[in-house]
């Protein structure tokens, strides 16, 4: 079955008169509007392709966006000049597709703002605007393509027309919009989107009557009961391997709850050594209490300090408590202004080398981008060079990204 190209449309839609209506409304230059949108528009669908196809709720909120009254649905018969200029039409356009995008996307929604301004260098409400100037046609492009297609708006429908636009998109997914989205690569965003069984094992149509809604909670159980029964048995498994392979519980421990640690610049732990770690802490052990490298220095004296951010498995997601956990080294930098650090991502050994090299420079670039949406000074950081640990008895360690004085 063919299926329309979704991308190709939004572009021939709306790309040219963004870019020529939105910069004297956004007070940015034409050029980095031009730029923004032509990677906002494949990486805003990609987002929205993840969320139809990686999970049965995600489906089931795609769903319900296409099936919304804030979506006006006559949007792809609508001539759009001066549609983004400004005025009455462009500020409900935008009320809408924020609203839209909440509904889809929640609480990611200001780190894919964040993203979207980035990538075209632009303010961060500059951002967020054209997210929501695009957002409302890429939704009624989407749902015209599904409910005048064959399939008719059947649940199958809408999964293979998802599936369809995997291939226009991805060469020009960014990296730095995936992981707004919490997913750590286009690979893994491949991946997620390449299997869309749980998104279609039940049937869904546009606009599904009351009727039905006993059926989907009774559904819903059962997903649940299912759900928890596979929980089980992999905690079992996991369990049972704890006890037969060493170091097991180690890379299980990565996925719960990645840390941010802060820690003096005067005593840091060696990057991929655990015997210098405990030899480091023996020697400490061994000072006297009143020793002056011992004692913390205060005021304007006080020793730089180290920033160390924990990453779950396979994951280059910052942690939720990052921004508080941070804020100490935050206050530093911002009081240093002169200071200098370097960035450096690291990875454990599981897996293919290749991947692993990219997802530790991926967790240095994030770590990067959100001290500098913090405040701290972009000439304050550079990049150092990431690596992969391969030996560690402490694979959770070496899922992280370290930032240190320079000297």
């Amino acid at each position: 079955m063919t299926y329309p190209d979704i991308l190709r449309t939004l572009h021939s839609l709306i790309a040219t008169q963004i870019s020529e209506q939105a910069p004297l409304f956004l007070g940015e230059a034409k050029s980095d509007v031009k730029d923004a949108v032509d990677l906002l528009l494949p990486n805003l669908l990609a987002a929205i392709v993840h969320r139809g196809l990686a999970t049965l709720s995600g489906a089931d909120a795609l769903t319900a966006v296409l099936d919304s009254p804030r979506l006006d649905r006559s949007l792809v018969r609508t001539n759009p000049d001066n549609f983004f200029s400004g005025g009455a039409v462009t500020e409900t356009n935008m009320k809408a597709g924020s609203a839209l995008l909440a509904e889809l996307f929640g609480d990611r929604l200001p780190a894919m703002g964040h993203a979207a301004a980035s990538m075209g260098h632009l303010k961060v409400e500059s951002g967020h605007a054209l997210l929501a100037m695009i957002a409302p046609f890429t939704f009624a492009v989407l749902r015209h393509a599904w409910v005048t297609g064959p399939g008719g708006a059947s649940r199958a429908s809408l999964v293979g027309i998802l599936r369809a636009q995997r291939q226009a998109i991805h060469p020009r997914l960014q990296d730095r919009f995936l992981l707004a989205l919490g997913i750590p690569s286009a690979v893994a965003w491949l991946d997620s989107t390449l299997e869309s069984q749980t998104a279609a094992t039940r049937p869904v149509t546009a606009a599904p009557a009351r009727g039905d809604e006993e059926d989907r909670h009774r559904r819903r159980a059962w997903w649940a009961i299912l759900l928890l029964l596979l929980v089980l048995a992999a905690l079992l498994t996991l369990a049972y391997c704890t006890h037969r392979l060493p170091g097991a519980a180690d890379k299980t421990a990565a996925t719960t709850e990645p840390v941010v640690l802060v820690k003096p610049a005067s005593s840091p732990e060696p990057a991929s050594s655990a015997p210098a770690s405990v030899a480091s802490a023996a020697g400490a052990a061994s000072e006297p209490a009143s020793s002056p490298a011992a004692a913390p220095k205060l005021g304007s004296a006080a020793a730089a300090p180290l920033l160390e951010v924990r990453f779950g498995y396979a994951s280059a997601a910052l942690p939720v408590d990052f921004a508080q956990a941070a804020s100490a080294w935050i206050a530093y930098a911002k009081d240093h202004t002169n200071a200098t650090f370097e960035v450096s991502g690291f990875a454990d050994n599981t897996g293919e080398p290749a991947l692993n090299e990219r997802l530790a420079d991926r967790r240095a670039e994030a770590v990067m981008a959100a001290l500098v949406a913090a405040g701290v000074g972009t000439a304050q950081l550079t990049k150092g060079a990431s690596q992969v640990v391969s030996e560690t008895a402490d694979a959770a360690a070496a899922r992280r990204a370290e930032v240190r004085p320079k000297p």
